[in-house]
């Protein structure tokens, strides 16, 4: 059986920082690999696989992968970096945890104007996951909470 591990999607830099964090600690703690996967958009279907659906990688890409990897390897967590492009961003999360045998996802989605769409569309990947047997990490701030910091428990998994 493959070994699980730990998902981590790359969004904006202090979601990520946050989210690494957590999962770091989440990977020592269970002895799991920490999967860290940077979302490619591509503009045309048809891009898909092809070097061209590499076009939004870039420079500052580079720079910030190497610095979520010297997060991972400050906690002494195996990091393997992954680049999955994409056209919906949630079926693509839902792909790249099933391709890296995730346990913990973490994972957000971009704002939209509409918040509740927003809202359905983390509710449904969370469905989609746990039909997996994997556990959807957002770091939503609950309503009603003024002052909250994101947190997990970790529960070892060793035998």
């Amino acid at each position: 059986m493959e070994q699980q591990t730990v998902l981590v999607c790359i969004a904006d830099q202090p979601w990520t920082l946050n989210a690494l964090h957590l999962a770091c600690a989440l990977a020592l703690n269970n002895g799991f690999p920490l999967a860290l996967v940077k979302m490619l958009p591509v503009r045309h279907l048809s891009w898909l696989g092809t070097d061209l659906g590499y076009e939004n990688f870039g420079e500052q890409d580079y720079i910030e992968l190497k610095d979520y990897q010297e997060v991972a390897e400050d906690y002494g967590v195996l990091i393997v970096p992954h680049y999955f492009q994409f056209v919906t961003l949630s079926d693509a999360i839902v792909d790249a945890a099933e391709h890296v045998n995730a346990r913990e996802v973490f994972a957000t989605l971009p704002r939209s104007a509409i918040h509740y769409w927003r809202k359905y569309q983390l509710w449904s990947l969370a469905q989609q996951l746990q039909r997996q047997q994997r556990r959807l990490h957002t770091l939503e701030h609950p309503t009603g909470l003024a002052d909250w910091t994101p947190s997990i428990t970790a529960t070892a998994t060793r035998k």
